[in-house]
C-alpha cells in the first residue's frame, strides 16, 4: 500500500485543518511489527520458546551475567532502584508544591 501525502494540510498557525490527519496511512497492520511475527512464530512451534529458555538458561548456568540478570528479572521482578535527589552536590529539602504562582514546602 503506498502512503498517502496530504498536501496543504495545515493552517496558517501550523495546526491541521478541519478534517486533516496527522497521520493518514493509520495504524499500521498487525502482523508487520517483529514481535508479532515472532509471536507468530512461537504459537505455531512451541517448541521454539522452549529451545529459547533452555539456551537462556545453559547461558545463566555458564555463568553468563547478562543471561543470569534476564532469568531473575523475568523471575523475580526487576530490583528496585534507589534515587538520590540532589542539586549541585546538596540534598534537596523535601517536597515543594506550587500551585498558582505560590509555593510551599
Amino acid at each position: 500500500m503506498e502512503p498517502v501525502k496530504q498536501d496543504n494540510n495545515r493552517d496558517e498557525q501550523g495546526r491541521f485543518k478541519e478534517g486533516s490527519s496527522g497521520n493518514p496511512n493509520g495504524r499500521p497492520k498487525k502482523g508487520y511489527a517483529i514481535t508479532d511475527v515472532i509471536r507468530q512464530m512461537m504459537d505455531e512451534k512451541p517448541e521454539i520458546k522452549k529451545a529459547l529458555a533452555t539456551k537462556l538458561f545453559e547461558l545463566a548456568l555458564g555463568g553468563d551475567l547478562a543471561a543470569i540478570r534476564e532469568l531473575m528479572d523475568r523471575l523475580e521482578g526487576r530490583a528496585l532502584q534507589g534515587l538520590d535527589l540532589t542539586t549541585d552536590g546538596e540534598a534537596l529539602d523535601g517536597l515543594v508544591i506550587v500551585t498558582n504562582g505560590s509555593s510551599t514546602k
